[in-house]
């Protein structure tokens, strides 16, 4: 898959996001894709398959790890039925960077007409698992040195493979985030409720510091909608879920 330099963001801005999705969510499904008789193209299905070894046992009601290699659409109806809360895709993607780089990408940064080894493209991927699942979907890429037909796996993205697969194993073998029922203040604004402003637990009130990212969440299965906020509190950074049923606050515990 072919990636634009400014497409994309290193991991290393990336990776305390990412940990902080990765334990918010209280299901997590990690999607290798690629085709290992293509070299460097292989790198996802290669990088999944060594964190599935590195879990073991570990995590198997809140984790899951696929294989979906060529065709990672043939999996949806498996993804569907663990009903994850984020889905986190692993592929090789060429940006133009060193060999072997890992960056994160979000589906506003792909393009749909991307030239890939996958009979669907991940852009189209990424949106029908959000649409019918109602779940978060991240990839991570991994910058290839050759995708040519029968290539060996080149060193820079052997080493990229177990570094990831190491780091991800390190993070989902992590307690995950409380997930607490709380009220939420709003401010509002002209539309009304719109921007979180406090919330409310059983003893006391957290201030909202900091909205960091609002997005819309739509369940098909369930045919609800929830709003979801990654905020900077005091206490540190956090998740607020809104939704007709209640309100939520998900604290991971490694970030005060």
């Amino acid at each position: 898959m072919t990636y634009t330099e400014e497409r994309s963001r290193p991991i290393f801005t990336a990776i305390i996001n990412l940990k902080y999705e990765l334990r918010s969510a209280p299901r997590v499904v990690v999607l290798g894709v690629g085709n290992v008789g293509r070299g460097d193209d292989g790198a996802g299905v290669l990088a999944a398959a060594a964190l599935k070894k590195k879990l073991g046992q570990k995590g198997r009601s809140r984790l899951k790890v696929l294989l979906g290699h060529e065709t990672p659409e043939s999996l949806t109806g498996e993804i569907r039925r663990f009903r994850p809360g984020l889905v986190l895709i692993l592929d090789a993607a060429a940006s133009g960077r060193k060999a072997g780089s890992i960056f994160l990408l979000e589906k506003k940064n792909m393009a749909v007409e991307d030239i890939s080894s996958h009979r669907m493209p991940l852009a189209l991927l990424v949106g029908y698992l959000e649409k019918s699942v109602g779940c978060r979907v991240l990839v991570l890429g991994i910058e290839p040195r050759s995708c040519r037909e029968g290539a060996p796996l080149s060193a820079a993205v052997k080493k990229a493979v177990e570094m990831l697969s190491s780091q991800l194993a390190a993070v989902l073998a992590e307690r995950p985030a409380r997930r607490i029922p709380c009220r939420v203040v709003f401010y509002a604004g002209y539309k009304g409720r719109e921007t979180p402003r406090a919330v409310r637990l059983k003893d006391r009130e957290l201030k909202v510091l900091e909205v960091l990212e609002r997005r819309r969440v739509q369940d098909a299965r369930r045919k609800t909608e929830a709003e979801v906020f990654t905020c900077r509190l005091e206490e540190g950074r956090a998740q607020i879920t809104v939704t007709s049923r209640g309100c939520w606050l998900s604290i991971p515990f490694f970030d005060k």
